[in-house]
This record gives structure tokens, sequence and C-alpha cells, in this order.
């Protein structure tokens, strides 16, 4: 296994190629962060029904479902399911696989204040630029916890904008699908 220091609450995550970064689907290229808002729209014009009375976590866990690139990367409490993760592809038997070990991660909840701005700012990006918007989202982030704050506090819109573009937080979400379930060894 590799270790990222990140303390005690381990998760896991294995990959088939150990080559490969554990970064999220989205953030692999470029390209695909740049089209992140219009990867959002096309699925929820293809499949409205899909996506009908879902959070904005839920519907990224959707997405995630469907095999699209989003900003999750899929972890579990347990060694085994990382295990069955780093060996479930057999066509690629050239590369070993990996099991990732994360400790001392905060885990939140898709409720918590801080990931509803960021679930807010990834789903309503465009209306983000608006003088009105920016002084509203300036104020709802001073409700931010502390320890989201020490992160870097940010003192402008644009050091918010910079923030939520790249910030990686560990959240877990109430098992509402099999694929949430599996990665948990239920």
């Amino acid at each position: 296994y590799k270790k990222q220091k990140v303390g005690c609450n381990p998760v896991f995550r294995g990959q088939e190629n150990f080559q490969w970064k554990p970064i999220p689907y989205l953030f692999r290229e470029n390209s695909l962060f740049v089209s992140e808002h219009d990867i959002i729209k096309e699925i929820k014009n293809e499949l409205p029904h899909e996506f009908k009375s879902l959070t904005y976590f839920e519907h990224l866990a959707k997405m995630q479902h469907f095999g699209l690139p989003t900003r999750l990367l899929d972890i579990t409490t347990n060694p085994l399911v990382a295990l069955f993760f780093a060996c479930e592809e057999h066509s690629n038997m050239d590369n070993d696989g990996a099991v990732f070990l994360f400790t001392n991660i905060d885990r939140e909840s898709p409720d918590d204040c801080f990931i509803q701005v960021l679930m807010t700012f990834i789903f309503e990006y465009e209306r983000f630029f608006n003088d009105e918007i920016k002084k509203h989202f300036l104020e709802r982030t001073k409700q931010i916890p502390p320890t989201f704050a020490s992160i870097r506090a940010p003192t402008s819109f644009e050091d918010i904008i910079q923030l939520l573009s790249k910030l990686c937080v560990c959240i877990f979400p109430p098992k509402c699908n099999q694929r949430i379930s599996a990665q948990d060894g239920g």
C-alpha cells in the first residue's frame, strides 16, 4: 500500500494500476475540469428523470455512478473493499494494483455548511459572477467552520473561487445507492 499523510480515521482507495495518482476523474485532464459545468448541464438535459429531486451532492454521486467525470473520488473505510478494487480488473495483468491509505481525514457530511457552499459553487457557477451574489457568497463563507477557514482564510471573492476550485474534502454520504453501500463493504 501507499500511505498519504493527510492522522487516525483511515480511509482507503483501491486502484487497478499503482502508477495512477489517486485523484478524481475530473482533475485528471484539465479539459475535463474546464468543461465541468457543460458536463453537468448535458447529463441533466439527457436524463432529467434520473436527477429529479436530488441534492447537488446526490447529483454528483449519480453522475459518478454513470461513469462521468466528477470531483468525487471513491474511498472506503474497509481495506478489503479497497483491495477488491485494486484487483478487480483482470485485463490489466501487466500492472500491479495499489491500495492507498489516507489517515487523519476530517469526515464531513453532505449537509455541512461548507459542503453546501462548495456544491452551490459547482452547480451554480455562473451565478457567482455578479456583485450581489459575490457579497452574499462572501457572507456565507463566514459561516464555514474554523477547521476549513484555517486552510487558507479567504479575504476576497477570487480567493474563495480558487479555494473551491481545488479543495479536497472527505465527505461521508448516506448510503443511498448500491454503489455507495458496496464501497463500504455493504
